[in-house]
C-alpha cells in the first residue's frame, strides 16, 4: 500500500508540474501576442518590397523619363552658364 500511495503522490506531482508549465506557456503566448516591437521593421520591409516591385514594373518608363530629364539639363546648360561668363 505504501508503494501505491507513493506512485499516486508522484503522479499528482507530475500532473501538477504539467499544469504549472501549461499556465506558464499560456502566459508566455499571451505576452508574445501582445508584443508589437517588431511591427515597425515589418512595415519598412513591406514598403521596400512594394517600392522595388514598382521600380521593376515601370523600369522602362523610368529610364526614358530620366534620360529625357538629363538631356534637357544638358541642352539648357549653355543658357545657364552663359550669364556667368
Amino acid at each position: 500500500m505504501k508503494v501505491l500511495g507513493e506512485i499516486k503522490q508522484r503522479a499528482n506531482d507530475f500532473c501538477y508540474g504539467l499544469e504549472v508549465k501549461k499556465m506558464l506557456a499560456k502566459d508566455r503566448i499571451k505576452e508574445i501576442k501582445e508584443d508589437n516591437r517588431g511591427i515597425a521593421v515589418i512595415e519598412i520591409i513591406l514598403i521596400l518590397v512594394i517600392v522595388l516591385g514598382l521600380v521593376l514594373i515601370f523600369r522602362n518608363n523610368l529610364k526614358t523619363m530620366i534620360d529625357e530629364i538629363f538631356s534637357k539639363i544638358k541642352g539648357n546648360q549653355k543658357k545657364i552658364v552663359a550669364p556667368l561668363s
